[in-house]
């Protein structure tokens, strides 16, 4: 037979002792899980889509943090604040296009995916590098714009774009341009859930435009 402990001399006291030992062990799954603690290096991981809540002592007022950024709500549980976080892509390479509607070039993008509140604002800076050559007296140029998918359908062009148009000025003289287009602009009255950012791209005349160094943020507000 195997030892219980040495001082379980008999059956009762070894089964009040079980039955101390479920009691501790029915407190321990009551109770809180940490009153407090402190943590070094290595910090604390959270995982598929997980998050951190704070909450006051009446199980009120609380403060989230995801993944997605802040939240705090009041002790109504109505969302006063919320604070999100940057999304970001990026192309390199050159690459062109004459379509006069927006459209993808070879590389798709740059594209991000973010999740928009209750506030229904996504903040959105774009931009690119952009060259073409212009004919004698011929107005050349080329703009961005961006498309929205997902819980907000907005077209590329619909809500905003960016155009950089160049001249001769002068019959006669052909003209290269390089320059760089670089915007922002505030969305306003989307759904909140998540969002698919991707950047579009239009020539003004329908002659060859390059881009490259494409730049996409998005930014919750």
């Amino acid at each position: 037979m195997s030892v219980i402990g040495d001082n379980a001399i008999s059956r009762g006291d070894v089964m009040r002792r079980l039955r101390e030992l479920e009691k501790q062990v029915e407190q321990l799954t009551a109770g809180r899980r940490l009153e407090a603690a402190s943590i070094g290096r290595g910090g604390i991981t959270i995982k598929d889509g997980g998050g951190i809540r704070v909450v006051d002592a009446d199980g009120g007022q609380s403060i989230e943090l995801s993944d997605l950024g802040l939240r705090i709500r009041d002790a109504a549980g109505n969302v006063v604040a919320e604070y999100g976080v940057a999304q970001t892509d990026a192309v390199r390479t050159l690459e062109s296009s004459s379509e006069t509607t927006y459209v993808d070039l070879a590389t798709v993008g740059p594209r991000v995916t973010a999740r928009v509140g209750s506030s229904g604002r996504l903040l959105l800076t774009a931009s690119a590098s952009i060259n073409y050559v212009g004919q004698p007296g011929d107005v050349e140029g080329g703009g961005m714009s961006v498309e929205v998918t997902g819980a907000t359908a907005v077209a590329a062009g619909s809500a905003w774009s960016a155009y950089d148009i160049g001249s001769a000025g002068i019959a006669g003289a052909v003209y290269t341009r390089i320059g760089t287009i670089h915007a922002t602009t505030l969305l306003t009255n989307l759904n909140p859930g998540e969002h698919v950012i991707t950047m579009k791209y239009a020539s003004y005349t329908g002659n060859e435009v390059g881009w490259m160094e494409r730049v996409l943020v998005a930014l919750p507000v």
